[in-house]
């Protein structure tokens, strides 16, 4: 999937570590100075979204740089992460929180990102492998449901058997989210011309 394709292909490009690749994007604006990465490299977990072959990099002038393209691509995971927040709302379902998970939970600067893009406080559960994790208890309650005819709340398992790292919260800035506001406006005018050519 390509949740964090697009960074990892812009640090390779660049020859840069992880920590290399998060101080150039930590060195660059909110925004990264108007340069937009549209990060459908090889696929989209947003199934109306381009499918591969539609990487882009837009908006490139003076601001060519590899702190700014570095951020447009970690930003453009977490616009991706919206636009799914977006739609569970539109069904219902809006999002209160978000619990981040893989290598972009250990970066403060994605973190960062995240609570900002969606204005919704981010937590880091402590278990690395929360697909396992999310199985195993999903397993516990079908157990307790069905096997020992035990009915419970899915929702009072995952309260007592996934834990925080309470240093890794972040809640979400109000300047901060208003310039993001704008960047992800601007990401949307790109993905809105854009996204027909790969139909």
């Amino acid at each position: 999937m390509n949740c964090t394709v697009a960074s990892e292909q812009i640090r390779m490009l660049f020859g840069m570590s992880i920590e290399d690749m998060n101080y150039s994007a930590a060195m660059a604006p909110i925004g990264a100075e108007g340069i937009v990465v549209l990060p459908f490299f090889n696929g989209e977990r947003i199934p109306n979204l381009p499918q591969g072959k539609a990487g882009i990099l837009g908006g490139t002038a003076t601001n060519f740089s590899k702190e700014n393209i570095a951020r447009a691509a970690m930003e453009a995971a977490i616009f991706g992460m919206r636009i799914g927040l977006e739609s569970f709302k539109r069904l219902g379902f809006p999002a209160c929180e978000i619990r981040l998970t893989g290598g972009g939970a250990k970066s403060a600067l994605w973190r960062e990102i995240a609570a900002n893009v969606t204005g919704l406080p981010v937590h880091v559960p402590k278990e690395e492998e929360a697909a396992a994790l999310g199985a195993a208890l999903q397993a516990l309650w079908c157990y307790e449901c069905i096997q020992r005819s035990r009915p419970v709340e899915i929702e009072t398992i995952v309260d007592k058997h996934v834990n925080f790292d309470e240093g890794s919260n972040v809640e979400p800035e109000k300047l901060k989210v208003m310039k993001y506001e704008a960047a992800y406006a601007e990401y949307e005018k790109y993905l809105g011309a854009l996204t027909p050519l790969y139909r």
